[in-house]
């Protein structure tokens, strides 16, 4: 089996249980009787709880493997789907969502570190397809939580069954991922010499700030885009899922296409036509008054943030002055820094002008994404044993 294909279930498991949960949010603020900017705070803690421990990912990996940090957290994110299914309150439901954003750090790290791994390996370009396995997991969790709410199937039954399956599936990585996932990084962990926090250095500061300008954009409509569905459109939860399967579709036709893309045209062309197909789909969305039309609007707004992160995480992976799972945790934390005021602030936007005003806000940040286009480059260490260089 091709080595993206296995690598890639790992990104597909992570975003299994992402979009389990994310899609289901408008049911658990009828079910606890939230208001916008109540779920806009409770959503915070999961950006803070990735937060909160990302500085350590870095060295973790470093010390063990990507592969076994990705299998714990993924066995640890399963599990916070429990808390927040059953969570009576904001508060508790708050806490819940910090635990759940504690766990995904590891995976979220994890796994690009993985895929780094392999392409140093082989010489081989493999990150963008993998996050193209992390789009088809949006989309198959997204699915499969619509299809549960049209049918009445309650959210904490549904958030039990996914996480057993998804234990099973993360034990199960143990064997399937391949053995350069389980490969101790040569950088990492020995004399201490890899540092505790993974901040975001000069060297990968503009490639950071040019992933959050999209970023944000992709998080936003996670975290509301299936309030917007159902509350502004009128869809219902089934078509509300496929709203996000159009969004998870788009974006994993540009990721398996990325790869050759990127062989093809400068890494910097390639981002400043993303930023601004999503600023296109962005505005569309917002402005559509169908959800047929809503649902068009997210194909092209997916595309356009398909490559933005693959490629900033290859771009910071081979910057020099640090390994690549501190890069790569220092790039994660720079974006989740920017995440962590989104929710808050769109769920308070909304109550006062609507989502729609919220989601515009974030246009100039998706055109901050174009304007930073030269930090995608990728400039591998001359030392590396597998130098592949990208067009520039």
């Amino acid at each position: 089996m091709p080595v993206f294909i296995r690598i890639g279930a790992a990104f597909f498991l992570n975003a299994v249980l992402l979009g389990t949960w994310l899609t289901r949010v408008p049911d658990v603020m009828e079910a606890l009787g939230l208001t916008k900017a109540a779920m806009g705070l409770a959503l915070t803690a999961g950006p803070i709880g990735t937060l909160a421990v990302l500085p350590f990912v870095g060295r973790w990996i470093d010390r063990t493997s990507p592969g076994t940090v990705f299998i714990a957290s993924g066995v640890g994110l399963a599990l916070a789907l429990l808390p927040i299914a059953l969570a009576p309150d904001w508060l508790t439901l708050t806490v819940a969502i910090f635990v759940a954003g504690v766990t995904n750090a590891g995976m979220e790290v994890a796994q690009n570190a993985a895929a780094d791994a392999s392409e140093k390996a082989d010489g081989r370009k493999v990150m963008a397809r993998c996050h193209g396995f992390w789009s088809l997991g949006i989309m198959t969790g997204a699915l499969v939580a619509g299809a549960a709410g049209q049918i009445g199937v309650d959210y904490p039954v549904h958030f039990a069954a996914v996480a057993a399956v998804s234990i099973g599936a993360a034990l199960a990585l143990a064997r399937a991922l391949p053995p350069v996932a389980f490969v101790k990084p040569k950088t990492g962990g020995e004399g201490g010499q890899a540092p505790i926090f993974a901040l975001p250095g000069r060297a990968v500061l503009g490639a950071c700030l040019m992933a959050i300008g999209v970023t944000l954009a992709e998080g936003a409509f996670y975290d509301w885009g299936t309030l917007f569905l159902r509350q502004d459109l009128g869809a219902s939860p089934f078509a509300a899922g496929v709203g996000y399967a159009c969004f998870a579709v788009a974006m994993a036709v540009g990721r398996f296409s990325g790869d050759v893309i990127r062989e093809r045209f400068p890494a910097p062309t390639i981002i400043r036509a993303c930023s601004l197909a999503a600023a296109i789909g962005l505005v569309g969305f917002i402005l559509a008054p169908t959800v047929p039309l809503a649902c068009a609007a997210l194909v092209v707004l997916g595309a356009g943030v398909s490559l933005v992160f693959p490629m900033a995480a290859s771009a910071v992976a081979d910057r020099s002055g640090a390994s690549a799972a501190n890069n790569l945790a220092g790039l994660s934390l720079a974006v989740m820094a920017a995440l962590l005021t989104a929710p808050p602030l769109i769920g308070f936007m909304a109550e006062v002008a609507g989502l729609g005003t919220a989601f515009l806000a974030l246009l100039p940040a998706v055109v901050m994404t174009g304007l930073l286009a030269g930090h995608a480059r990728v400039r591998r260490d001359p030392t590396s044993a597998a130098a592949c260089p990208e067009a520039a």
